[in-house]
């Protein structure tokens, strides 16, 4: 199987069109043991896909650090909620320990909102902004379940790649409809964004 590579927007950042989120693989929902899940990370990566996708509060860094071993093409997408900088660059450094990488190539501000929750958020911000210049992270992002938290993106040049949810049937979007989160992607994509969903 060979999946098509497509270029994330602006960051350059080159990913399969399919990408393996962790999630499932943790505590929250199959609560699988590292080596388990590491499995499942590894027959992804022998299928092709190239981006793996996980997050702090997923609890699954020890399974994608094992799955991962071996390979080197491989694109790492990661997240954390706290707003706080010295939180923020905490979250980075665990993240780039646990997962044994001296850079991860995308780092998100997780689950934004609103506006006001994203304004709440400009030390992360600014952490990740940092990171970036030393060389820790490649790329920022945001990831967002509504259309006001995915729009927040046109208001800060600094965020490179979003992650909004979005299917077929609209499930799971919050504070908005399937139309007006569609509307919301476009309006991001057209910027040069990259853009890759959840769901």
């Amino acid at each position: 199987m060979s999946l098509q590579r497509v270029q994330l927007g602006r960051s350059g950042i080159e990913v399969t069109e399919l990408s393996y989120g962790t999630l499932i693989l943790g505590k929250l929902q199959a609560d699988l043991k590292p080596e388990e899940g590491a499995l499942a990370v590894r027959r992804a990566l022998e299928l092709s896909v190239n981006f793996i996708d996980t997050a702090k509060g997923y609890k699954t860094y020890e399974h994608t650090r094992l799955g991962i071993e071996g390979f080197k093409d491989v694109v790492i997408a990661s997240k954390s909620p706290v707003p706080d900088a010295t939180d923020m660059r905490k979250d980075v450094e665990a993240c780039l320990s646990e997962l044994g990488r001296d850079m991860i190539d995308i780092f998100h501000l997780h689950l934004v909102r609103t506006r006001d929750d994203m304004k709440n958020r400009e030390g992360a911000l600014d952490t990740l902004v940092r990171c970036r210049e030393k060389g820790m992270i490649r790329s920022i992002g945001l990831t967002a379940h509504g259309p006001e938290g995915l729009l927040c993106a046109l208001d800060y040049g600094e965020i490179d790649v979003v992650m909004p949810i979005m299917n077929k049937e609209g499930l799971g979007i919050i504070g908005g409809t399937h139309e007006e989160m569609l509307d919301a992607i476009e309006k991001v994509y057209t910027t040069g964004r990259g853009v890759y969903a959840m769901k």
